[in-house]
């Protein structure tokens, strides 16, 4: 079964290493063209702050672009939530 699917939503667990307990995750949405993702993360607050989120937004971006025919990964957040627009800022 493919990872990625068009139309679809999947879940991925966020751990700080492979035999760590899952501390968030990452909501992945591959439009039905394909051409487009959306990703949003959580991340329980006492795993934030030391770039477990970025580097999860990170090596899903890069899986999606290796894997996919995507053009454009998107991503919301609020204004007021300064550490997530960092994390998307970090990842570009």
């Amino acid at each position: 079964t493919p990872l990625w699917n068009s139309g679809e939503w999947i879940q991925l667990g966020i751990a700080p290493a492979a035999d760590a307990p899952v501390v968030g995750d990452l909501g992945i949405h591959l439009s039905p063209d394909a051409r487009e993702a959306e990703i949003g993360y959580t991340l329980a607050r006492r795993a934030q702050g030391r770039g477990l989120a970025t580097a999860a937004v990170h090596a899903a971006c890069r899986q999606l672009f290796a894997a996919t025919a995507i053009e454009r990964i998107t991503a919301t957040t609020d204004q007021r939530n300064g550490p997530s627009i960092r994390v998307l800022e970090r990842v570009g």
